[in-house]
């Protein structure tokens, strides 16, 4: 019998129609409502599978911090960017089945250091630790994230990434839940849908794992929690498993109360920098913003990155380098600019180098950079010292990737923030003008598998300290013997970096100042951190915060993360003067009062 196209074309859509109303037909079993007040008293959670870092963190699991639903308290200890799913061994994700689960963020990083959510694999005992980093082939992630959004990456055989997908959360407040859901509608794509407790799940996107070779689709549900880059308290309830669409709106749930995170417990010879849940929270400090350079566009470079300030006779001078449009564009020059009292600068004059470093002398003032070295005694002329007055530095110092490159002790030495054949220097010099007399010490690199941008400072115990950029926290050596010998470069597991360059110093009286992006991922979170014993800095403060856009987008740029980048800063009569790129766009400085931060003069 044939049918009647318009009455197959009616009934195809009926049924079509019928998937997406309730009938009854709905059927689903809470796997876990975690009342039990003891994680995991089936024995049938399995949390042993990192799919992304290299040194695992601390998790624990307590379904009794909050009655009635599990609180997942994660410690970072310096992993960075650890993902884990917590998987069941005792459930499958079938075509035509739905997982879903509660979930809310209750205390820890605002700007998407934290996701909170639903995993799937395609199997279990993940350990990337033991994989270069990595050990997420064929796994789905959905969850909701610290900076208001829902986000999914979904990855395949090799690990790469095939899909991901994102959708605002409106009016989202830390302790706010959301059920997040994936529906597997085929065998190898699944739909995910979120909505506030309490709300009608909403479609975000479906996402199709390739039918290529080694790509299985992920069937194992479980949780999945991720970057590790802060410590932070979640809290998940209702996992459940069914089939038939849609399932049933949720009650909807009030905000949790917040839970304080414990004071970290720093371990011995390590810096630390203290930041509350929200950084927002942190006071802002008053201060004025003045633009030291900013092109107009139409054929003048809009490529503006890494400053670094100076104070020499009575002046302030900021250097940078420019480019067309990118850093990967040609070719880059280096940009100076005076002010008298840091709020009206002198147009830029340029130099064929890129600016490394300042060492200001009695009788001159040194710029390094590219191997080459400028000077200036009036402030006005500038001259280059010829190639055969630099043969007694050495080549790790000429040619450092440092932006700060040296430092003046107590003593009068100068010390400098160098990089060697894959490892940190910081040699010493008692020549004043850096251009001999260094002493060549080696520092062990430990497990930093990225050395760059070197800095450092002399503690107020006259402890010299180094640091170094590599993922998202900072590292660091320190010496207690004058910069003889020094501790294995280690990373400072309560100290978050961006990552990117940051400069620290030493106030007048003898306590140290911090600049730096301090959130793993953004730079628009610009901090002015405080250390009294040069070890811990836990009197900081907000500089620059208000949300920004680039002006002049362009690829290998400011990425995904624009912001106030790349700061330096200086001290001088009761205020910092702190310099960095809009999204490298343009160089400004802010000028912050921290007369009632610094302490008398310690002689």
């Amino acid at each position: 019998m044939v049918m009647n196209p318009i009455r197959l074309f009616t009934a195809l859509a009926l049924l079509s129609l019928a998937a997406f109303i309730p009938d009854g037909s709905v059927h689903a079993e809470v796997i876990d409502d975690f009342d039990d007040g003891a994680w995991n008293a089936g024995d049938n959670w399995d949390a042993e599978n990192i799919v992304q870092g290299r040194y695992p963190d601390t998790i624990e699991f307590d379904e009794s911090l909050v009655p009635g639903m599990l609180a997942i308290r994660y410690t970072d200890t310096g992993a960075g960017d650890q993902a884990t799913l917590i998987l069941r061994d005792d459930q499958k994700l079938n075509v035509g089945q739905w997982v879903r689960v509660d979930a809310a963020i209750n205390s820890g990083n605002s700007r998407g250091g934290i996701r909170i959510g639903l995993g799937l694999a395609a199997s279990r005992g993940r350990n990337a630790p033991a994989q270069q980093g990595r050990d997420r082939a064929n796994i789905l992630f959905w969850g909701l994230r610290s900076d208001r959004v829902v986000r999914a990456h979904a990855y395949g055989a090799e690990g790469e990434e095939v899909g991901n997908a994102q959708a605002p959360l409106r009016n989202y407040a830390a302790g706010s839940f959301v059920t997040l859901a994936i529906r597997r509608v085929q065998p190898r794509q699944f739909e995910l849908y979120f909505a506030p407790t309490g709300e009608p799940l909403e479609f975000v996107e479906a996402i199709t794992f390739p039918d290529t070779e080694g790509s299985i689709p992920p069937d194992i549900p479980g949780l999945m929690i991720d970057p590790g880059n802060s410590s932070h308290i979640v809290l998940v309830d209702e996992f459940e498993i069914g089939d038939g669409w849609p399932p049933p709106s949720r009650p909807a749930r009030p905000a949790s109360a917040l839970l304080p995170l414990p004071a970290p417990e720093v371990p011995e010879n390590q810096l630390a920098l203290t930041l509350p849940n929200n950084i927002l929270d942190l006071p802002k400090l008053p201060g004025t913003r003045h633009v030291i350079y900013k092109p107009k566009g139409d054929g003048d470079n809009t490529y503006h990155h890494n400053a670094m300030i100076v104070r020499w006779r009575g002046r302030f001078y900021v250097a940078w380098h420019t480019s067309p449009k990118s850093e990967a564009t040609s070719p880059f020059t280096g940009m100076l600019a005076t002010s008298v009292d840091g709020e009206q600068w002198s147009p830029p004059v340029s130099f064929d180098i890129i600016p490394r470093g300042w060492n200001p002398t009695e009788d001159r003032l040194y710029m390094w950079g590219d191997g080459r070295v400028f000077y200036t005694e009036d402030g006005e002329q500038w001259n280059e010292l010829p190639a055969e007055r630099l043969a007694n530095v050495p080549k790790y110092i000429l040619l450092t990737a440092s932006n700060r490159s040296f430092g003046h002790l107590r003593d009068g030495r100068l010390m400098a923030y160098g990089l060697g054949p894959g490892a940190p220097q910081f040699p010493i010099t008692t020549d004043p003008s850096g251009l001999s007399g260094w002493t060549l010490n080696l520092i062990d690199k430990g497990e930093c598998w990225d050395v760059g941008e070197p800095g450092g400072y002399e503690g107020p115990d006259g402890v010299l300290h180094g640091t170094i950029r590599c993922g998202t926290h900072v590292w660091h050596t320190y010496s207690r013997d004058g910069g003889e010998t020094w501790d294995t470069l280690r990373r400072q597991t309560h100290f978050t970096d961006c990552p990117g360059n940051k400069q620290f110093g030493v106030f007048p009286d003898k306590s140290v100042w911090y600049i730096g992006n301090p959130v793993p991922g953004s730079r628009m979170e610009l901090v002015l951190g405080h250390s009294r014993d040069g070890w811990i800095f836990d009197d900081n403060y907000l500089v620059r915060w208000e949300p920004i856009e680039p002006i002049w987008p362009s690829d290998h740029k400011s990425g995904s993360s624009p912001g106030y980048e790349y700061p330096g800063g200086l001290y001088h009569d009761g205020k910092m003067y702190v310099v960095y790129s809009r999204t490298r766009d343009y160089m400004e400085v802010s000028i912050v009062d921290v007369s009632g931060i610094v302490g008398e003069l310690t002689e």
